[in-house]
């Protein structure tokens, strides 16, 4: 099941980004890469890579799942947001089915929000 995304929720919203930073620019470039790099191996957010564990251990996705919420209104990235709340919202409804069809989504929009920050730094970069 794709998340829709019909309504074109940016993956990156680089005035977002900065307004939650205060305005200082590198402060919100340590948060976005931070975020980012919190889905890789080891990272805190990996384990939501793993659809296994929804059922497991909803309840630590979940807090998981509450944190990259926030993580993700820091960041300026209101699509891993949308994602993060629909999987939250199926866990705490113990669709885990639901939960699990939509927690395969999370790479492509990880990789979709990664596309868009490094196209958005390039641009400020001027490269």
């Amino acid at each position: 099941m794709a998340i829709d995304n019909s309504d074109n929720i940016p993956h990156y919203d680089a005035a977002q980004a900065l307004a939650m930073a205060h305005d200082i620019p590198a402060v919100r470039d340590h948060v976005v890469h931070k975020i980012l790099e919190s889905f890789a191996d080891g990272g805190e957010l990996a384990a939501l890579l793993d659809v296994s564990c929804y059922r497991s251990d909803p309840a630590g996705i979940r807090a998981l799942l509450h944190a990259t919420v926030g993580y993700a209104q820091q960041g300026g990235m209101p699509a891993l947001e949308l994602l993060c709340m629909k999987l939250g919202t199926a866990l705490k409804s113990g669709e885990f089915g639901i939960a699990e069809e939509v927690g395969r989504d999370l790479p492509a929009t990880i990789e979709s929000t990664r596309a868009a920050v490094t196209a958005e730094f390039s641009v400020q970069s001027g490269t």
